[in-house]
């Protein structure tokens, strides 16, 4: 059996990727003659021209089959989320 200085750690030969996926997007019914330049989104809150607005919406669920974007983890350890053995 290796000794613990000649098994490499988890930290050593893995390193993190994090597949990050869209969020649901949100549709509005808003009217034609609305600029867009008008319309403003805080929190799920929809504004027009600094207004409040009760619009009618619609939440369509995101395509979970694929991931938005896939990148290496550089700010965490390997062991802070795996055993290390």
């Amino acid at each position: 059996m290796a000794t613990k200085d000649e098994m490499a750690t988890k930290d050593e030969t893995h390193k993190l990727v994090t597949a990050s996926y869209d969020g649901p997007d949100t549709m509005y019914c808003v009217p034609k003659d609305w600029d867009l330049d008008d319309i403003e989104i805080r929190w799920g809150i929809f504004y027009y021209k600094g207004v409040e607005q009760d619009l009618p919406e619609r939440v369509i669920e995101p395509n979970v089959k694929r991931p938005k974007r896939i990148y290496v983890e550089e700010d965490y350890d390997v062991s802070d989320y795996f055993d290390c053995e």
